[in-house]
């Protein structure tokens, strides 16, 4: 399972289980999104294991801000991104 911590957390974390309902264990912080700006935040972590490769995983995530007047100029936010994650960071 992919997950992150808290609400808006920058933690993007991977959960084993021996079921797609658990009970999930092993807890391991997979990546930390960057810093997009102040007023900022993450969210919606998802796993694309279609398009996965024999290496790894697919995650991606979304980008917002608080403020109704946010910068619509910036087309890093606003948007998904995505980040490949070696199995080797995925627990067992």
């Amino acid at each position: 399972m992919i997950s992150q911590d808290d609400d808006f957390s920058p933690d993007v974390s991977a959960y084993s289980a021996a079921s797609p309902v658990g009970p999930f264990a092993n807890k391991t912080v997979i990546y930390t999104t960057p810093n997009w700006g102040p007023g900022t935040f993450t969210y919606n972590a998802l796993a694309h294991p279609e398009q996965g490769w024999a290496g790894g995983l697919l995650v991606s995530y979304n980008v917002n801000e608080l403020t109704a007047l946010g910068d619509y100029t910036n087309a890093l936010i606003y948007r998904p991104h995505f980040v490949r994650v070696p199995a080797s960071c995925l627990p067992n």
